[in-house]
């Protein structure tokens, strides 16, 4: 009985247990992983965050708590870029591990695949409380990527003990920085004092190295207001003297760029001059934080730096409000406050420093109102971290390397990192863009001005290939190539690469389809196509140029983009590139279309090799053709090569099109003027009567039998179709003038074949006529 009682109450007691533990279970709990790094062991920044926030959760029954991941130096190995590359394989995978992430601002470009756009998650009243809010250290593409926890400027601890003992003021210049750190430097000498640091610099082979650089080189600009100063300018090369001329004078090359060594001297207050963050760590009071100097007296300059917060796109669906939660309670405007006064940290709320408990630390208000900030150049490059590298390799280059290195050199070797060459008229460089645009301007005069032979009397023989309006249509062609020469010395933008694509095929257009209209109608056989194209040539024409408007209007819809071409250790420059698929597919097309024609052109020259009246010019448009394909087959090639170098890629493309214009303008056009010019109209006539005779005498010397035995061949029923097509070609080869059907064939009564020697005579007999019928025209004229 006794036994039966405790076995109830132990299962009472079970019962109990169980229905509490269920109820413990079934409370929403919510646990967030977040990942953060520093350097300069400020773990104490995220420890006021992290716990701050959980105590806050706890409170106002959240039951969400942040589990923190801080890497050091001091528990890994880990440095500014390895944190970035540790954060990168983690998001690339997609990898939920993490949902809150503390990241350096430089980096915010890089994460904004990876992230929440907070716009879309944050009231616009949080948001409007930060300022600068849509700079690169946020935003990119038009996306908010991170809000800042704390923002960092560097400034000058100034030692004030041995300021007033040497009765020196706090320098305002970085002159006088200089003077007053060899006077003490000297008198500290005297005493013994061989482990003062007068001046760290801060130049370090870190990102904390680019910000010195970079926010020393901005304190060189004339006026407050001034941009940052252009890399190759006078004032950059200044700042880059004073800098070693500093580390030469008061400092070393181990004291510039060891961080370590201004981290002790900020302790132990046997430093001049240290530069650092603004209390990242804790600092002895002999020191005095100010900005920190410039090229002249109110002039300065800080780089920007600083922590933002962001969450993870990959985390999972149910912790994203819960992330909102914990990132609006950190970005808050009651958390800054408290962060500021008691981390002695930056906020990014502006409204904050008009309040009175923060600026209660008078030292800390007063920096934040004087200081003149200027961001990394985060978007200089397509990664920021390979331009910070190199532009630090080349500064070190000058600062720790020996006199025989430039700075003006190594100044044009960054310019040479970023910028994008190309040939202008406002070329700086080169000349050449002068050279070539004057040598377009009167190409281009040659060419109108030359237009006027059209209408000139003595020349119009000479130009009765073609109608008047398809001269001019094909002078106009000329020009455009020039027009196209102009524009790819421009600086590359979607529009001059639309604009380039479509003068390209215009002109092509307007110089090859004038020649194939005129082959056409010139068939040696009669027929209704050439018929109806020789009568309404205006609209055989206009069907082209409207196939050319129309492929060049898909640019519209699918534009063109800028690839940049960027060259270590050489000149960058930029291509029109096509990215969509169905683009380059119309544009391969139109290329094939324009070789179709090129190639019809080419057979129907062939075929109308022996006409009269276009004798010469069909000779003149060969020459012009085989030249026109070749200098297109490697302009494509070129343009699908992947050259990089400027000066080959440039030259090559200016060659093609200045060669492409003479020679069509000289072979098509000038000829014509020049014979006229250089020899009378009795000389001419003489010329053309001695070359047409020795042409018809080739002609004669042929095998009349087997010649017209293939003709024969044609006409005969056991021929395959290939030869009939083959002998058929030939047949009009040898055509000396347009024939109807009709008169094709000599049909006999009785389908005898034909006595080839009789034709022949005959044939021969008819071309003698021809010969002196025609020049007794010439000479009647």
């Amino acid at each position: 009985m006794k036994s039966l009682k405790n076995f109830n109450r132990i299962m009472s007691l079970y019962t109990l247990f169980y229905i509490k533990y269920n109820n413990l279970c079934n409370i929403r709990a919510s646990v967030l992983y977040a990942l953060a790094f520093t350097q300069l062991g400020e773990s104490e920044i995220y420890t006021f965050l992290i716990n701050n926030f959980n105590k806050y959760s706890k409170e106002n029954g959240y039951d969400i708590t942040i589990k923190l991941n801080l890497l050091t130096p001091s528990n890994s190995t880990s440095n500014t870029n390895d944190f970035l590359s540790l954060m990168e394989s983690i998001l690339l995978k997609k990898s939920d591990k993490y949902d809150i992430y503390f990241y350096n601002n430089i980096y915010t470009s890089r994460f904004e695949p990876h992230f929440l756009n907070l716009k879309e998650w944050l009231p616009k009243e949080h948001i409007d409380k930060f300022t600068l809010i849509d700079s690169d250290s946020y935003s990119y593409n038009n996306k908010l990527i991170g809000l800042p926890i704390f923002i960092d400027y560097s400034v000058i601890y100034n030692n004030m003990k041995l300021l007033k003992e040497y009765d020196k003021k706090i320098p305002k210049t970085w002159d006088e920085l200089l003077e007053t750190g060899k006077y003490i430097l000297n008198e500290e000498l005297k005493k013994n004092n061989t482990d003062i640091i007068i001046y760290n610099g801060g130049f370090i082979d870190d990102e904390l190295g680019m910000g010195s650089i970079y926010e020393f080189m901005y304190s060189y600009r004339e006026e407050i207001d001034s941009p940052f100063p252009e890399i190759i300018s006078q004032n950059t090369i200044d700042s880059l003297k004073m800098m070693k001329k500093l580390k030469e004078e008061i400092s070393s090359d181990s004291i510039f760029n060891i961080i370590n060594h201004s981290v002790t001297k900020l302790y132990d207050g046997n430093g001049l001059f240290i530069k650092f963050s603004y209390h990242t760590i804790p600092i002895n009071p002999v020191y005095k934080a100010t900005v920190l100097p410039g090229l002249k007296e109110g002039i300065s300059g800080t780089i920007i730096g600083g922590y933002n917060i962001g969450i993870s796109k990959y985390s999972k669906a149910k912790k994203r409000n819960d992330s909102i939660k914990a990132l609006t309670y950190i970005t808050s405007k009651e958390t800054q406050k408290r962060f500021m006064i008691e981390c002695k940290k930056f906020s990014g709320i502006t409204s904050l420093y008009d309040d009175e408990d923060v600026c209660n630390n008078e030292e800390f208000c007063e920096i934040y109102k004087n200081v003149q900030p200027v961001s990394r150049p985060i978007s200089a490059f397509i990664d920021y971290n390979e331009y910070s590298e190199k532009f630090r390799y080349h500064i070190y280059k000058y600062l720790y390397g020996d006199d025989s290195v430039d700075a003006e050199e190594v100044l044009k070797e960054i310019y040479d990192i970023t910028h994008i060459y190309y040939i202008s008229l406002n070329s700086k460089e080169l000349s050449i863009g002068i050279i070539l645009f004057l040598l377009y301007i009167i190409l281009s005069l040659m060419m109108l001005l030359s237009s006027l032979f059209l209408f000139s009397k003595r020349y119009q023989n000479c130009f009765d290939f073609l109608p008047k309006d398809f001269w001019i249509l094909s002078l106009i062609g000329f020009i455009m190539i020039l027009f196209i020469g102009y524009l790819d010395m421009g600086n590359v933008t979607e529009k001059t690469c639309q604009m380039k694509q479509l003068l390209f095929y215009l002109c092509i257009t307007f110089i090859l389809i004038p020649i194939f209209y005129k082959l056409i109608i010139k068939f040696p056989e009669e027929n209704k196509i050439s018929k109806y194209i020789g009568q309404h040539r205006h609209l055989f024409l206009l069907f082209f140029i409207l196939l050319d408007l129309g492929s060049n209007a898909l640019s519209l819809i699918f534009p063109y983009s800028i690839e940049n071409v960027i060259v270590p250790e050489n000149k960058n420059f930029q291509k029109c590139k096509v990215n969509n698929n169905f683009l380059k597919i119309m544009i391969i097309l139109t290329d094939l279309f324009k070789g179709l024609i090129l190639v019809s052109s080419m057979i129907l020259i062939f075929i109308e090799w022996y006409i009269k009246s276009s004798y010469y010019d069909v000779r003149i448009c060969i020459s012009a053709i085989s030249i026109n394909m070749v200098i297109i087959i490697i302009y494509i090639f070129i343009n699908s090569m992947h050259i990089n170098d400027y000066t080959i890629y440039h030259f090559t493309r200016q060659i093609i099109f200045l060669f492409l214009t003479i020679s069509n303008f000289i072979l098509h056009y000038l000829m014509r003027i020049i014979k006229i010019t250089l020899n009378n109209e009795s000389t001419e006539v003489a010329e053309k009567n001695k070359f047409f005779k020795k042409a018809l005498e080739q002609e004669s010397s042929m095998n009349s039998n087997t010649y017209y035995a293939r003709r024969f061949s044609i006409a005969s029923e056991k021929c395959s179709y290939s030869s009939k097509v083959f002998y058929k070609i030939l047949d009009l080869h040898y055509r000396d003038d347009i024939s109807s059907s009709k008169n094709l064939y000599e049909i006999h009564e009785n389908n005898s074949i034909l006595n080839t020697t009789t034709i022949s005579s005959k044939i021969s007999s008819n071309q003698n006529e021809s010969y002196q019928s025609s020049i007794k025209e010439d000479n009647i004229k």
